[in-house]
């Protein structure tokens, strides 16, 4: 809605419900993102193939690489990034760009993702 002749207008919140103003905070806040960091628009594409319906790619550009997880199960896994270690080996820590957690892999190559759920994380390698 929101058009000349609709009941409603969906473009202003007010006139959205509660589930499509979700929709639009979380479409809102993805943009966000990939207008702040290029590497999730631009740049190499790597894509690995998925173990236990846990999807990860790598976007690369020449001075930022980011990370995204997508869990496809129900439950929550600990996506292993061990099965990519060639890829990651001059990477020593991830953060999640959403909640600001960082994560050493030094000391675990393990990151836990909440079922039917993505997340978004830059890579930090060493020099």
């Amino acid at each position: 809605g929101g058009f000349v002749g609709d009941h409603r207008n969906a473009f202003e919140s007010y006139g959205r419900t509660e589930y499509e103003n979700d929709i639009f905070q979380f479409t809102k806040q993805l943009l966000e993102f990939r207008r702040s960091y290029k590497s999730l628009s631009q740049g190499k594409l790597i894509h690995f193939y998925p173990f236990n319906n846990v999807y990860v790619y790598l976007r690369e550009t020449k001075d930022e690489s980011s990370m995204v997880i997508v869990n496809d199960n129900d439950k929550v896994v600990e996506a292993d990034l061990s099965n990519y270690s060639k890829t990651f080996s001059n990477t020593k820590k991830v953060r999640n760009i959403k909640t600001d957690e960082t994560f050493d892999l030094n000391q675990s190559k393990k990151i836990t993702i909440k079922g039917k759920s993505a997340e978004i994380f830059l890579l930090f390698k060493s020099e």
